[in-house]
């Protein structure tokens, strides 16, 4: 996929409203859902996340970007988001 991000979150139950601006928050960054609260972009997208966790009111959850290159069965995702396939 190129240098995209996973995100991976960890928000309780009593913090539902948090969680779900989170999720509205990952679609406006373009995020799709890989698992319930694991998200994959295709773009860098740490310095967003960083900035949401600071003004967002997000630092007093577990939310964790990390920088990808690859993972299995990728294909979807990049049907998903219009990428080339590797060569």
């Amino acid at each position: 996929m190129g240098n995209g991000g996973l995100l991976f979150f960890d928000i309780p139950e009593s913090e539902r409203v948090l969680r779900d601006a989170l999720r509205r928050k990952l679609r406006e960054y373009d995020c799709a859902n890989l698992q319930k609260s694991v998200w994959v972009s295709p773009y860098e997208i740490r310095d967003d996340i960083r900035a949401l966790r600071e003004e967002g009111g997000f630092e007093r959850v577990a939310v964790q970007c990390i920088l990808a290159d690859s993972f299995d069965d990728e294909s979807h995702f990049q049907k998903i988001f219009s990428l080339k396939k590797k060569s």
